[in-house]
């Protein structure tokens, strides 16, 4: 068990155990443990920050369509593949309902009744349905889904999607 440097509680004799150069200090004041902490403060930022840049990286270069939607259905994520395939740009859909614009409920009532059950039983980790993209076109989209989580409440999805449209084209044809 750690010991307490002298004059120092747990708490912060353990913070200094972080820090190599705050275990060679002979005496320790609180402006170097004020420092300490900022410095771990700061690289736990910049790895957030790595981190958060690598996630983005991967949305971007993703060929694959990438959906986030809050717990409304409104679009928060929406990756160049999504926009490609859909017609639609993140600034056009950003706060609008993706059930609404890309699955219209008169078009598809069948795909809004599953959803409404998936809401209610939970959402399933695959998912297959149609979209209707900006020009009208019919894309027939395979997805993979997640639930994004804030303790116990499920304060979205984010959704993998992969555009099988021509594959079943082919399959019908052959």
């Amino acid at each position: 068990m750690a010991q307490p440097r002298s004059g120092l509680s747990l708490a912060a004799s353990l913070i200094l155990a972080s820090s190599p150069a705050a275990l060679l200090a002979p005496t320790t004041g609180w402006a170097q443990i004020e420092e300490v902490i900022v410095t771990a403060r700061k690289r736990a930022e910049e790895a957030r920050s790595d981190t958060d840049r690598f996630a983005v990286g991967l949305i971007e270069a993703a060929n694959t369509m990438i959906v986030g939607l809050d717990e409304t259905g409104r679009v928060r994520i929406f990756n160049p593949a999504a926009e490609r395939i859909s017609g639609y740009r993140l600034e056009e859909l950003r706060e609008r309902s993706w059930f609404d614009t890309l699955v219209p409920r008169e078009r598809y009532p069948e795909v809004w009744e599953e959803f409404e059950r998936l809401l209610r039983t939970g959402m399933p980790d695959s998912f297959e349905n149609p979209i209707v993209t900006k020009s009208g076109e019919e894309r027939y989209i395979v997805w993979s889904n997640n639930q994004i989580r804030e303790g116990d409440r499920v304060t979205g999805t984010i959704s993998f999607g992969l555009d099988e449209t021509e594959a079943r084209k082919a399959r019908r044809e052959a």
